[in-house]
């Protein structure tokens, strides 16, 4: 635990309101949120999946 793996960078070209009971998967919650509509970049492609980033403790503040 407290470990991340790259998974890319991706450009954010819209985004649109989510349906008012979508859910939080991180806190249950509902309310005003957006969903994005992304594409990956091949910016430090060739890293996806190979960088790992141990964040220690930090992982409970990084989100």
């Amino acid at each position: 635990m407290g470990e991340t793996v790259f998974a890319g960078i991706y450009s954010v070209y819209g985004r649109s309101q989510a349906p008012k009971d979508l859910l939080c998967p991180i806190n249950g919650t509902a309310g005003d949120r957006y969903l994005y509509k992304m594409a990956q970049t091949e910016h430090l492609a060739e890293y996806q999946g190979r960088i790992v980033i141990d964040w220690g403790e930090g992982f409970r503040s990084w989100v």
